[in-house]
């Protein structure tokens, strides 16, 4: 696995009970990073060491691939977070290695009726 000096920054925004989608294309000098085979994880705190708020992995949302990266949050699943400023990192794991890639806020905005 490519080793970082540190993650990219990047803050998220998301209304509750709305669908969410983000993704990344990740390359190294203009070649894409394979990501293929690898697990990811997303873990969103209430501060940078708090207690988890929400997670999403490779089985429930987080799909990696040759170069990219993604996620995607049912609305049904959102609508259950609570509105708030998260602190979030997303991890990536082969047999051997778990590194830090995105970390940043993650908003979820109160949804208005």
């Amino acid at each position: 696995m490519l080793i970082l000096q540190e993650p990219f920054s990047l803050d998220l925004q998301c209304v509750q009970g709305d669908s969410f989608q983000e993704s990344f294309t990740v390359q190294d000098d203009s070649v894409n990073v394979n990501f293929t085979g690898f697990t990811g994880a997303l873990v969103a705190r209430m501060s940078a060491a708090g207690d988890v708020v929400f997670s999403i992995t490779t089985s429930s949302g987080i799909t990696l691939g040759n170069g990219s990266m993604a996620i995607a949050i049912d609305d049904a699943v959102t609508l259950a977070y609570r509105p708030g400023v998260y602190s979030y990192q997303l991890r990536v794991s082969d047999a051997t290695d778990t590194q830090t890639w995105f970390e940043g806020n993650f908003t979820i905005k109160e949804r208005r009726q």
